[in-house]
């Protein structure tokens, strides 16, 4: 940073009380502190709410939130709409991650993605524009900066995850995706 190399750094998954004392003794020795966390977030995994979310907002810091998809997970692929069961395409992610699989393919996140997917359809759009749109508008609410590392493996992926940008989730939308989360975490 102070030779020009550098205009901004940041942490990843650290655990919310190390961030408060980093960015302390920045302050302290008048270091350039973090302006940004690095951390695992989406609509299904939520658990940076509790701590570091506070942190950032106590502090400046954007969050930079990778899966924010969940491994796919949110854009339905893995999910038989009409036999309300998991499916994992042959050559997926979760074809190969044992580890995917037991993180996600649970009953609980089952039962959200087909209510989320509900919703989706309902608003015109697909789960992965709706997954994203949730996170923008959520960030507003928590009035906390976050920002979605997206990633796609083609031109089309790319361009439906851009058009997250131009939905727009009001209210009583986001009071009813919040009741679907809790009341399938709650259980």
């Amino acid at each position: 940073v102070e030779d020009g190399l550098v205009n901004y750094i940041g942490e990843s998954n650290h655990p919310a009380h190390d961030i408060v004392e980093f960015m302390e003794l920045a302050e302290r020795r008048n270091m350039e502190p973090f302006v940004t966390m690095q951390e695992p977030y989406n609509y299904i995994e939520r658990w940076i709410e509790n701590d570091k979310i506070p942190v950032a907002k106590r502090y400046g810091m954007a969050i930079l939130a990778y899966i924010p998809l969940a491994q796919g997970v949110l854009t339905g692929k893995y999910v038989d709409f009409e036999k309300k069961t998991w499916r994992i395409p042959e050559m997926s992610r979760a074809d190969y991650i044992e580890g995917m699989r037991r993180r996600y393919f649970t009953d609980r996140n089952l039962k959200i993605l087909m209510e989320f997917h509900e919703v989706a359809k309902e608003l015109g759009v697909s789960d992965s524009q709706l997954a994203l749109a949730w996170m923008l508008k959520r960030s507003e609410n928590l009035g906390v900066t976050i920002i979605p590392i997206i990633g796609a493996t083609s031109v089309k992926q790319l361009e439906e995850d851009l058009e997250s940008l131009n939905v727009k989730i009001n209210d009583d939308v986001m009071k009813r995706l919040e009741d679907i989360y809790k009341t399938e975490t709650s259980q």
